[in-house]
């Protein structure tokens, strides 16, 4: 997924990458620190909402601006992921110095836009590219609507490590 931002040249559209951002595993700790130091929020705080980012793809930002308006923390947490994308690409304020948050999302909301990078899965379609599926009522998963029964005790599973 991309998030694209009028801040480029002369205000034109950048693109920014978000698989390296909403990937919890991929955020270093230095982002981490620097995230609560500018914007004074904690990871948890700011992925509350975002991982409903595909959802906004579509629809008019002024629908979106009003549905968001409704929650502080949720408008905080968009914020925090524009300037966490823009500090990621290397975005600098004029002097050079890290942006705040509020330099990285000081643009008109209309600007803000959410696309699916080229090779993602668009709403609706067949999500085939992962066939196990996490339970929906507890039990085990399944593949291709089999459940799977989890290796026995002692016996490693398929994505168990071994050592020699």
């Amino acid at each position: 997924m991309r998030l694209i931002l009028p801040t480029g040249e002369g205000g034109a559209d950048r693109a920014y990458e978000l698989d390296g951002v909403l990937d919890l595993s991929r955020v270093t700790l230095n982002e981490t620190i620097e995230l609560k130091r500018v914007t004074g929020m904690d990871l948890a705080r700011v992925y509350t909402g975002l991982g409903m980012l595909d959802r906004l793809i579509g629809i008019p930002n002024d629908k979106v601006l009003v549905a968001m308006s409704r929650s502080l923390d949720l408008m905080e947490a968009y914020r925090a992921l524009v300037w966490m994308a823009r500090h990621r690409a290397g975005d600098r304020a004029p002097d050079g110095s890290v942006l705040t948050v509020e330099q990285a999302a000081d643009f008109p909301f209309e600007g803000l836009g959410v696309e699916p990078d080229p090779g993602d899965a668009r709403p609706g379609e067949d999500d085939a590219a992962d066939p196990t599926l996490p339970p929906a009522d507890g039990g085990p998963a399944t593949v291709g609507g089999t459940p799977q029964q989890p290796p026995a005790p002692g016996i490693a599973g398929p994505s168990s490590q071994t050592s020699d």
